[in-house]
């Protein structure tokens, strides 16, 4: 593993939420790391083929990244763009529920993910 995987590693999994590419740089940056962003790309790539990071898409345009963990969704203010991860067995089971209804019509789920927009506490007031 690269110095630069391990620092990248290291950021993701100390985020409390996914983390854009722009992001990265800039918090590598202030680590004393000044790494292309087209490094921080490829090594992103590998860790995601790897199956060690995976790729969060949670508004058209911008890919987050995570360090994978267990299955949650997110929840992203539309004002401040934070991003909170949650994780509900209840929502789990209606998504299931879902999946079923869907195979009955011929539809073949293969994934999915659940992106609830709102507006956070700090924006709100």
């Amino acid at each position: 593993m690269t110095s630069l995987q391990r620092n990248i590693e290291e950021i993701l999994t100390t985020s409390q939420e996914p983390v854009s590419v722009p992001s990265l740089v800039r918090l590598l940056g202030e680590g004393g790391h000044a790494p292309h962003k087209t490094s921080v790309y490829r090594n992103l790539e590998r860790m995601v083929a790897h199956g060690s990071v995976e790729e969060v898409f949670l508004d058209a345009g911008t890919v987050y990244y995570e360090y994978k963990q267990s299955h949650h969704h997110h929840a992203q203010c539309s004002v401040c763009r934070a991003v909170v991860c949650i994780a509900n067995d209840l929502l789990e089971k209606s998504i299931k529920h879902l999946e079923r209804a869907v195979q009955k019509n011929g539809f073949m789920p293969t994934d999915h993910h659940v992106v609830l927009r709102g507006v956070c506490a700090s924006c709100q007031g």
